[in-house]
């Protein structure tokens, strides 16, 4: 049978020490590409899936994103890329349509998180913004950037490790969108 992991695993046998993805500051060759490919597959065989299910990517074009492309047929399921500017109802009707059983998502950007939400999907809970991950700090602040008590409008301010350094070789526009961290 062949799948998408073909290819792939192709350029691992036979350009093994050659670029195969560039993402930031994160370069891989095609052995290690296709070995970090392996391994989720087997970490998604042991989620007890059946041949043939469907997992769903939503995730910016990403290395993480390359990835589950090519590990989740590798591995005897279907993959369902699903498009990040679809609406929340369009979202769900996919997940539902399709029968997804997983839903994976990119974390380098995610901020906030419900927990269950596959149990949600007709739930007014989904407009909510979460509770914030592990490591990520949220505030709402005012044009100073003082705090602001509970219920007042403000501007959101995140800090965590998945927030941006900062613009490359652009230090003033950097402090500007970062407005102090």
């Amino acid at each position: 049978m062949h799948n998408l992991a073909d290819p792939l695993n192709h350029a691992a046998r036979n350009y093994a020490d050659s670029p195969a993805t560039i993402c930031s500051d994160v370069r891989l060759n095609y052995r290690e590409l296709t070995e970090r490919c392996r391994r989720l597959g087997g970490a998604l065989n042991g989620l007890g899936l059946k041949t043939g299910d469907r997992i769903a990517i939503l995730a910016a074009n990403a290395l993480q994103y390359v990835e589950i492309y090519m590990a989740v047929p590798a591995a005897g399921f279907v993959v369902v890329p699903l498009n990040m500017r679809h609406a929340e109802a369009e979202l769900a009707y996919a997940l539902e349509d399709l029968g997804t059983k997983i839903l994976l998502t990119e974390t380098g950007q995610l901020i906030t998180g419900l927990h269950h939400e596959e149990r949600m999907l007709h739930s007014d809970l989904l407009r909510s913004c979460g509770q914030p991950l592990p490591g990520v700090a949220i505030r709402i602040v005012g044009q100073e950037g003082n705090e602001l008590p509970a219920g007042e409008v403000g501007k959101v301010a995140v800090g965590g490790p998945n927030i941006m350094l900062g613009y490359w070789n652009k230090p003033e526009q950097t402090a500007a969108a970062l407005n102090g961290g």
